[in-house]
């Protein structure tokens, strides 16, 4: 087992990879970091009383309980937020149980939380993997939150034991009964929102003509309208910002006013209303792709290429024409990602906290399955609603599938979901799904147990998708899978299948592949694989994602994986780069020299006077070079479309040749990975305007790297839309940036970490500090040779006053001659919310004054370098309660 930095409460923003167009989850960020709001007293006091209940120590286990929409969750990242600022917590971990969650997913999301993993070979079991998050957690002191759980979970399940003296749990739950069933030791039902929270919080939210005078009257009535309920106050609120017509705010007000729903509807009526208003804005295919929504379980985080995919497999995104008729993905991908905004921003959809992944409010979709044609499409057996006899749309996700389908009419039916049921056997559902003149259009199997396909699948003629990835026991596809001419969409990754069939040649309709190359399928035994005899004949085709294993444990017959991909990924280059309409590619290639003879020839990435313009691929994942000593750099907080990865540890031959290839790469990409290189000194011989695009940029293991950037004109602007700047393993490095370059360089920099770079003396200089006025995160560890974090010189005047007014977390980790954080000078940081120094003995200073430090609420360090600083009594008094020692 592997425990990264257990001690650190990291405050920056954690990177993962891209999935890239795959229907999966991505990587749990190691920490969030929630949207800050002007806290209501509503949301104060609920989190107040929480504080104050695990202060106590006799109180381990605490439930809240709330109906839905009443604000559960805002009130939960406000507890998130102010748990890691006290410092009380060596670990605060956040967890957002969705329905049907078992404990073996929530496991997962506490593993990833604390950077554990397992060692290589290590079987997985629940036991085991409970028994490393209790052993991480033993004798620490820990809050696990269990946001919208909705039955009972076994915490020793989760390897959260009552002999943990110093863990905590809170849970957030609709109902009384899961906090009883639990025992909590303490439990309430969460402060509702006052008249007054309720009208600022509307005010918030609709802008200034909440404010008019002729507005103020309507504003106050329908507030009350609202119940309280923060969900509909928002989305009320959302449906008249900066609306000025008064004559609107009445009609909004009249429809809240005028239930026309049938049943005596008690105290959902107003959810039903404000539904109502919002919805009935939305136009006729919007609003089916708001229901179609609903088919994903309850509180279910649903990726958005997949929702999109699955819109246009049902043919309600409209079809547009544009100067290139054959990508219309990716004209359905902008019209989708449009309808996406649109339903965010009338609230009938949230934002999660992984990025690409929505979910409906629990009181929204409810009414979603209530609308006239919710209950004449819908089949989702959990709810106990939707069940009509002749449904167009069926959702059995997540288990659901029991012993067998819902006795309801198939003929109709254009959409299945039957991912994750892992017993799914499907001799239950051949004789009802797999029929002539069936109408179904998107048919999900993913993450199921299945071992085949029937040859019957033919009868699927107007199949659009078909999502089989992760099904480890499908060994190969039937032949007749070829007869499916319409479908447009076939996702077959990480699955047993180890060769790719011909047939797949034949399905000249496809516009989306996603593909493994090869895996370790135990008792699968194929022929050697050709897939370069596949790819050209599909020309159609605007998306590709071939998955090549990484697993170099792992031999399949006596030769590693890569190398079997480095045997024909020249030819499959070759065949990729005859794709005319390709605007979406997830590849590996094994060199340089594969790279560029995919550059050089593709009639795709060449495309420059289409209607894209320069930006010729919508979204690509290139990962170059050799993988015999991968890094993984995490990029969770901000995913790039484009991502260019260079491992460049074998690239010496044709050193120019290679910066040439990787430099057309950048043009287009959004993140840059750098990893290896060995003769590079500074990144400018990539072309400075060649990154000019870059929000990403890491750099590893480059030994002779001297500096970032080398400028010679102070005209020049370097990576100027730069976000988050990583560099690791530099030996030589000595500063960021040298030379002349443009007062916009480095201007949108919001996190820079730095590590074991052993020549770094000082970090940053006078003029980068004017530069980077947007810095966030700062963190700065195992660098042995670093004196100053801010250095001034002569040329910087007498009186110096470096500046970052955003700042909110820095850590300084393991600097061992560090002296100064910048000398004789204070640093102006009125953002700064957290501090992390450890191990940096020398440091008699904090660089900071009361004056400028008003939202400081963490100082992590140890008790003993605390004792030592030079300060002031006041000071020291002042500071003193943020302390945090470890």
């Amino acid at each position: 087992m592997e425990t990264k930095a257990e001690e650190i409460d990291s405050f920056t923003n954690q990177m993962s990879s891209d999935k890239a167009m795959v229907d999966r989850e991505p990587v749990a960020p190691a920490s969030h970091s929630f949207r800050k709001k002007e806290e209501l007293s509503w949301v104060k006091n609920n989190v107040d009383r929480i504080l104050d209940s695990l202060g106590q120590e006799k109180m381990k286990k605490i439930g809240v309980f709330a109906f839905a929409g009443m604000g559960k969750s805002t009130i939960f990242e406000s507890l998130y937020d102010r748990s890691r600022e006290s410092g009380l917590f060596h670990h605060v971990i956040f967890v957002k149980v969705e329905e049907n969650d078992r404990e073996e997913k929530i496991r997962q999301s506490i593993l990833e939380q604390l950077n554990l993993k397992l060692n290589v070979g290590e079987i997985r079991t629940a036991h085991r993997i409970a028994h490393t998050i209790s052993t991480a957690l033993h004798n620490r002191k820990y809050l696990l939150m269990l946001d919208q759980v909705s039955e009972e979970i076994d915490l020793k399940e989760l390897g959260i034991y009552d002999s943990h003296s110093d863990g905590k749990v809170v849970v957030a739950t609709r109902y009384k009964s899961v906090c009883d069933n639990m025992n909590m030791d303490d439990s309430w039902e969460l402060e509702h929102m006052s008249e007054r929270d309720a009208l600022v919080l509307f005010r918030q939210i609709a802008g200034e003509a909440a404010d008019y005078e002729r507005n103020k009257h309507e504003a106050k009535r329908i507030v009350k309208e609202c119940g309280g309920m923060p969900l509909l106050i928002n989305a009320v609120a959302t449906y008249l910002k900066s609306e000025e017509n008064d004559e609107v705010w009445s009609d909004c007000l009249w429809k809240l006013q005028s239930s026309t729903y049938d049943d005596d509807l008690g105290p959902f009526s107003e959810s039903y209303n404000v539904f109502k208003l919002v919805y009935d804005r939305l136009n006729d295919y919007r609003k089916k792709c708001f229901l179609y929504g609903a088919l994903y379980p309850l509180d279910h985080q649903i990726y958005e290429d997949h929702l999109i995919e699955c819109w246009r497999a049902e043919q309600f995104i409209p079809a547009t024409e544009g100067s290139n008729t054959g990508q219309v993905f990716r004209r359905a991908r902008h019209e989708g990602h449009a309808t996406i905004r649109c339903l965010i921003n009338a609230c009938l959809l949230k934002r999660c906290r992984k990025v690409k992944y929505v979910t409906i409010p629990y009181l929204f979709r409810n009414w979603a399955l209530k609308t006239g044609e919710g209950v004449s499409s819908l089949v989702i057996p959990s709810n106990g609603m939707g069940m009509c006899q002749d449904p167009k749309w069926i959702s059995l996700k997540c288990n659901d599938l029991s012993s067998s389908l819902p006795r309801v009419s198939y003929h109709m039916v254009t959409t299945l979901f039957l991912q994750r049921n892992e017993g799914l056997d499907l001799e239950q559902i051949r004789d009802h799904i797999f029929v002539l003149k069936s109408r179904l259009r998107v048919l999900d199997l993913g993450y199921t147990g299945i071992k085949s396909l029937p040859s019957s699948i033919s009868n699927l003629i107007n199949l659009k998708a078909l999502y089989l990835n992760n099904c480890s026991e499908l060994g190969e596809l039937p032949a007749k899978i070829k007869k499916l001419k319409s479908i447009e969409i076939l996702d077959i990754c990480q699955t047993g299948i180890s060769h790719w069939p011909d047939e797949i040649g034949d399905m000249t309709g496809l516009r989306c592949l996603r593909v493994s190359f090869v895996r370790n399928v135990g008792n699968h035994h194929h022929n050697e694989v050709q897939p370069w005899k596949i790819i050209a004949r599909l020309p159609s085709l605007e998306e590709l994602t071939i998955v090549v294993d990484e697993v170099y444990q792992n031999q399949w017959n006596g030769i590693f994986l890569d190398e079997k991909w480095n045997n024909v990924a020249q030819e499959i280059a070759e065949e990729v780069a005859k794709l005319k309409f390709l605007t979406t590619l997830h590849i590996y290639f094994p060199s340089v020299k594969c790279l560029d003879a995919f550059i050089r020839e593709s009639k795709s990435w060449n495309e420059k006077d289409g209607q894209w313009g320069e930006k010729t691929f919508r979204s690509f994942k290139i990962t170059v070079g050799s993988f015999s000593r991968h890094y993984e750099i995490d990029m969770n907080e901000h995913k790039a479309e484009r991502h260019l990865k260079f491992f460049a540890y074998n690239e010496l031959s044709d050193f120019h040749g290679s910066l040439s290839t990787i430099s057309e790469v950048l043009k287009q990409a959004c993140t840059f990975e750098l990893i290896g290189h060995k003769t590079i000194e500074d990144l400018s011989g990539f072309g400075i305007n060649n990154m000019a695009g870059l929000k990403v940029c890491a750099i590893k293991d480059c030994n002779q790297m001297k500096t970032i950037i080398s400028g010679n004109n102070e005209e020049d602007a370097a990576l100027k839309e730069l976000k988050q700047l990583h560099l690791i393993n530099l030996s030589k490095l000595t500063s960021i940036c040298e030379g002349l370059m443009g007062e916009e360089s480095f201007a949108s920099l919001t996190t820079l970490i730095i590590s074991n770079c052993h020549e770094l003396s000082v970090i940053l200089s006078i003029k980068m500090i004017q530069r980077i006025t947007l810095l966030e995160h700062l963190r700065v560890e195992n660098c042995s040779k670093t004196t100053d974090i801010i250095g001034v010189s002569e040329q910087d005047g007498n009186n110096p006053t470096p500046s970052l007014p955003r700042l909110k977390s820095l850590q300084l980790v393991n600097l061992s001659i560090l002296q100064n954080f910048c000398q004789n000078v204070t640093l102006n940081g009125p953002s700064l919310r957290a501090m992390e120094i450890d191990q940096c003995w020398m440091l008699q200073n904090l660089p900071l004054s009361l004056n400028n430090t008003e939202n400081l609420r963490l100082i992590k360090c140890h008790e003993s370098w605390w004792n030592q600083l030079n300060l002031e009594p006041h000071t020291r008094s002042r500071y003193q309660a943020f302390c945090h020692f470890i």
